[in-house]
């Protein structure tokens, strides 16, 4: 006997075995169990997700002499339907039969009584690619066939099947089926398959189906045939021209490290096995992600792609900032492959631009002496000599980290602490441009608490922030991020974050947290009352409360010219404004 395709052997006979799509189940196991059959349907969704199964399973199930109205599969009615060989269930291919001739035989043949069954059933299969002559002709007998007649379509794109059809059905629409349930039923086969395979290898299966059942039996059939006894990861890696997500950590450590060449050579080496260079971008976009996840809530079980060990690999490299950035950079090649073919040039530029990324984020500014020319008189500046950056209380001079007694870690979510824009106004408006010139000198050196486990959530939270403004009572951070800057405003984190300035520069201040954007908006609304000679009355700044539950409203979209030069003066560099 032929070999027959996993995804034909374990196709559904009957509901109950159906995987997903559990809403439409239910409702035609009502339909058929209440006696209220419509006479026309039309499932819609992507491919692989069970409208064709369905289509055959409710064709049983109306026509089964077994009284309970499911399919037996025992009764000559459902043998001869699972055989393919029932004279009243009738499938056509729209794809092929899509013109007014076909259709027009159809309904000649509509008006004859079943001869086996209750039902005459017809089931259309990829409707959308009949004409609009053809779907004109079938309005009629669609909106009144006879009674012993039942129509069944079936499309994977709902949008090229016209309103007037639309309206005469009733209408299923079928979503991708989970990954756990896919995962689950892969298991189940090669379980009675008696195939072996490593850990991992169902789960990166399920991935690749993309929400398709018959696509995943499908992936599991060629590695079955290329693997033959034990099936591994490598296996498939090899089949879909993948990398292995520990080729991708070291691929991503490459980038952070600046090793050009390395990675233009690994490229190189992938590109000539045939991988897939765009799911190769996808696969990276995953790893950051994991990565930025794991950061934040330190559980290896919410990862997707990485374990423990490879997220914290990958944050040895990457600031959450940079992994954004990074992240930003792959999502626009993405875009970028639709419109080329030569998807090679744009990945190898994505990398060189990550690379530039991460080879500046180690470079400092030095002051610039053009030719050893003084300065003019109005615009000579002293030279302010500078020194080392080390993660120490101010007063110490060692280079090493301090000794952290206690942990840093939130232990439970908690409400977010925002101040409308009066608030913030006030709040700049108290800042010490010396004091925070100070602290930005010593700022990078908290990165070297990232390696600790204790201070590695804190750490890696404030690392990637500037310091909008600052006094010996408080400290302004500014996040680029709205992601970053919603969770730093959690107030179990503003805690975490006042106690380990505190314990790192021995400095006790307010923490206030906001996002760049926003922080524009209240540096150019200060600058413009100061440039009405309306600089705001000092008040007593506000103070996060401990015991209450409570969250202050932002005011939003706060606009107005600024005057710039003022605006560098009072706030430094962490402006980015342009000029009208």
């Amino acid at each position: 006997m032929a070999y027959k395709a996993l995804y034909r052997t374990y196709r559904p006979n009957d509901f109950e075995s159906m995987v997903g799509q559990k809403h439409i189940i239910t409702t035609l196991k009502n339909a058929i169990a209440t006696k209220k059959i419509a006479h026309a349907y039309i499932f819609s969704g992507p491919r692989g997700t069970g409208k064709t199964t369905t289509a055959k399973i409710l064709a049983k199930a109306v026509n089964c002499l077994n009284p309970d109205h499911q399919p037996c599969n025992e009764c000559e009615n459902c043998i001869a339907i699972n055989q393919n060989s029932h004279p009243d269930i009738i499938e056509i291919d729209a794809a092929s039969n899509n013109g007014v001739d076909e259709v027009r035989e159809l309904i000649e043949k509509v008006k004859y009584a079943p001869i086996k069954g209750k039902y005459k059933v017809y089931i259309i299969d990829e409707v959308h690619m009949m004409t609009p002559g053809a779907f004109n002709a079938l309005l009629k007998t669609l909106e009144e066939p006879p009674a012993h007649v039942i129509f069944i379509l079936a499309t994977t794109d709902i949008h090229k099947v016209i309103p007037t059809v639309l309206s005469r059905c009733q209408r299923f629409d079928f979503t991708k089926i989970s990954f756990e349930d896919i995962k689950e039923k892969v298991e189940e086969i090669m379980e009675k398959e008696n195939i072996t395979a490593e850990d991992g290898v169902s789960s990166l299966i399920s991935e690749l189906a993309d929400g398709g059942m018959r696509d995943a039996l499908s992936i599991l059939d060629q590695v079955v045939s290329y693997a033959k006894d034990h099936i591994t990861m490598q296996h498939i890696y090899d089949i879909y021209g993948m990398m292995s997500t520990a080729e991708m950590v070291h691929y991503l450590s490459l980038i952070a490290l600046g090793k050009t060449n390395e990675v233009l050579e690994m490229i190189e080496q992938y590109i000539e096995k045939g991988i897939d260079v765009k799911r190769l971008t996808y696969d990276l976009m995953v790893c950051l992600k994991d990565a930025i996840v794991f950061q934040f809530t330190s559980d290896a079980q919410v990862l997707e792609r990485l374990n423990k060990e490879q997220a914290s690999e990958i944050l040895k490299y990457y600031s959450t900032n940079q992994a954004l950035f990074i992240v930003d950079i792959l999502n626009e090649t993405m875009g970028y492959y639709r419109q080329t073919s030569n998807y090679r040039l744009f990945f190898e530029l994505a990398s060189l631009k990550a690379i530039d990324k991460m080879i500046q984020k180690d470079q400092k500014v030095e002051p610039q002496v053009l030719n050893s020319q003084p300065l003019k008189e109005e615009t000579k500046k002293p030279v302010v000599e500078e020194k080392a950056v080390h993660p120490i209380k101010i007063e110490q001079e060692e280079s090493q980290p301090l000794e952290i007694k206690q942990e840093y870690k939130p232990t439970s979510p908690s409400l977010r602490i925002q101040y409308s824009m009066d608030e913030y106004i006030n709040i700049v408006a108290h800042g010490d441009k010396k004091f925070k010139n100070d602290l930005i000198q010593k700022w990078d050196g908290i990165r070297a608490y990232i390696d600790n486990e204790k201070t590695r959530y804190v750490a890696q939270l404030i690392a990637d922030a500037k310091i909008g403004a600052a006094s010996k009572e408080f400290i302004v951070l500014v996040y680029n991020y709205k992601i970053l800057s919603s969770k730093a405003q959690e107030k179990e984190n503003l805690i975490l974050i006042r106690r380990f300035i505190k314990e790192i520069f021995d400095y006790d201040l307010e923490v206030y947290v906001v996002e760049h954007s926003m922080f524009v908006d209240i540096t150019k609304t200060y600058m413009q009352l100061i440039q009405a000679n309306k600089k705001p009355e000092l008040k007593e700044l506000p103070h996060l409360d401990t015991t209450s539950n409570e969250t202050i409203k932002v005011e939003e979209d706060f606009d107005g010219n600024a005057t710039i030069e003022m605006g560098k003066s009072i706030f430094g560099d962490v402006l980015n404004i342009k000029e009208k």
